[in-house]
């Protein structure tokens, strides 16, 4: 799939984190083009969640809670998080990320919750290469600027393919 390829040139580690079951999830992943290689159960989240945030890029069957302690631990870790949700089951990952994404067809909740909502498919990809490259004379990408100043956010930025 065009998207996740686009992300993973981008400098960007996609990660799943449904309340799914690994059937289901393996699929999807395969469709999207996303290669997994070992899916973590919910139940084995909590046991080595550091550990495991930084090594596995698919979880399924994991609960809201589980979602925003993953989150957690890849900042922990180092890492700058976006996540993309669209359910009621998202609002936690989606305010603990540094940037929550959702889109115009989510449930109010998670629109709330998000500091940026989609508003085309596609628009991701095309946002966060945008976001991730460097100007031309060597200032750090616009997603870092958009990070910092997440804080300042008065509501949800709205992102659709004539903004990027």
């Amino acid at each position: 799939m065009p998207a996740i390829a686009a992300l993973e040139r981008s400098g960007v580690k996609v990660k799943v984190l449904t309340g799914d079951n690994d059937i289901v999830t393996r699929k999807i992943c395969r469709e999207v083009g996303l290669e997994v290689d070992r899916i973590v159960l919910g139940s084995e989240v909590d046991a080595a969640l550091a550990r495991m945030a930084g090594a596995y890029s698919v979880f399924a069957k994991v609960s809201p809670a589980q979602k925003a302690r993953i989150i957690a631990a890849c900042q922990r870790n180092g890492h700058v998080v976006g996540f993309l949700g669209d359910g009621i089951n998202d609002s936690a990952g989606l305010k603990g990320a540094d940037v929550g994404i959702s889109v115009d067809t989510a449930v109010d909740i998670a629109k709330e919750s998000a500091d940026i909502i989609l508003l085309e498919k596609g628009g991701l990809c095309a946002t966060a290469g945008r976001f991730n490259q460097p100007d031309d004379l060597g200032n750090q990408g616009q997603c870092d600027r958009t990070i910092r100043e997440r804080r300042h956010f008065a509501r949800p930025h709205i992102v659709s393919s004539g903004d990027i």
